[in-house]
């Protein structure tokens, strides 16, 4: 076989990568007829909020929605799953995902019926409803995209989340830089924050490699291999999912508030609901942290299935030392990923959380705050992306034995 064979693979879907994400940036230039781009009344939160889901709405386009529905709908897929709900086991993959299309219109529809409903049109253009539907028209676009991204590029729908991600951040940054009150000590100052991102940077990639080594021993083998084997549980078992995800969630009450309050504009109750869930308020980013202390474990277990891993020990014979196979390994095996999950969740709530917390106290330093866990989900998706281009890339990359 030709040495370099993968490595044509590899540049060629990554070739086709960089049309998916030349195809949704002529998409995000295409603006929405008809609509007053100053009436958008969207917190500085709630947008942020947004855009960690891959939405755009600094100006309404037709990929403004952006994969925002998909990623809830991975949520609420997940959930269904654990909770073995209509047997979704069973289906088929082509079900599986029809399921998902239509759950991620829903959704979307409700997003488009919320965003358009804070914007004001221009009087004798567009009507409401045909710009929602072009919203969504556009979101289910992206999920297209995003899937043949999956088959024929790298990172999958991720791509197109990096992208929508960079964008704001750029936006977001400008704004900060235009805004800032200029004196003798900013440059120091600028230069310090970015210093301390790459030293936090450096630091969190560093440990998120790390993992715990558990020797196991196998009836089969000699002495020497037995020392060499060991199953890994890494330091970070959730990833970088609960990061992402976390924003969907605190965003599911807010649309539902929302679309309340277009049918009941002066209810009170609601409206203080919604002002409170907000993440420039306490209780909103209160509300963050817990999703991603929950997200953090929930994805852990799911990513390291220690019931399964158990269960296939036991089949092939191998056993951790001074523990029982069986549910004793189970327990130990959970006891591991608790503990790991517990110290990636708190690296987590101080990479999230401590900068939320600070924009809530200090709000001229919300546009900075910001930065820092969009800075590290960036990150994350960058280094997944790279991980499945090298895969692909140094798949055939050893020596020959002859």
């Amino acid at each position: 076989m030709d040495r370099q064979i993968y490595k044509r693979i590899a540049l060629k879907r990554l070739s086709f990568s960089f049309l998916i994400v030349f195809i949704y940036i002529l998409g995000s230039k295409i603006l929405l007829p008809g609509i007053d781009m100053n009436s958008l009344n969207l917190s500085s939160s709630l947008s942020f909020a947004m855009s960690m889901t891959g939405m755009s709405i600094d100006k309404l386009s037709l990929f403004s929605l952006g994969m925002g529905p998909w990623m809830s709908t991975l949520i609420l897929w997940r959930v269904v799953g654990l909770i073995k709900f209509l047997n979704v086991d069973s289906l088929t993959k082509q079900q599986t995902h029809i399921i998902k299309i239509s759950i991620s219109a829903l959704v979307g529809g409700i997003q488009s019926f919320m965003i358009i409903s804070q914007a004001k049109t221009l009087e004798g253009t567009t009507s409401p409803l045909i710009l929602g539907i072009l919203l969504l028209t556009g979101a289910i676009v992206l999920v297209w995209l995003g899937d043949m991204n999956k088959q024929f590029g790298v990172g999958g729908p991720m791509v197109i989340i990096l992208v929508a991600i960079i964008k704001t951040m750029i936006s977001r940054v400008g704004q900060g830089v235009l805004l800032q009150t200029y004196s003798a000590l900013t440059p120091i100052i600028i230069l310090a924050f970015v210093a301390l991102m790459l030293w936090a940077s450096f630091l969190s990639f560093r440990f998120f490699q790390g993992e715990r080594r558990l020797p196991f021993m196998h009836v089969m083998l000699d002495n020497r291999m037995i020392a060499e084997s060991y199953y890994p549980i890494p330091v970070n078992p959730a990833g970088g999912l609960p990061f992402m995800y976390s924003f969907s969630v605190v965003l599911f009450p807010q649309y539902l508030i929302s679309a309340l309050l277009y049918f009941q504009p002066n209810n009170k109750i609601l409206m203080g609901l919604y002002q409170n869930l907000k993440l420039t308020e306490l209780p909103g980013v209160l509300l963050l942290i817990l999703c991603v202390i929950l997200l953090n474990y929930g994805f852990a277990y799911v990513n390291v299935d220690y019931k399964n891993i158990a269960e296939n020990l036991q089949k092939s014979g191998d056993y951790f030392l001074n523990v029982y196979p069986g549910k004793n390994t189970e327990k130990f095996l959970f006891d591991i990923v608790t503990r790991m999950a517990t110290v990636s969740g708190i690296i987590s709530i101080l990479m999230v959380g401590a900068p939320m917390l600070c924009a809530v106290f200090w709000p001229g330093l919300s546009t900075w705050a910001y930065i820092i866990p969009t800075w590290m989900i960036l990150l994350t998706l960058m280094d997944k992306i790279r991980e499945e281009f090298l895969s692909i890339y140094n798949r055939n990359n050893y020596q020959t034995l002859f």
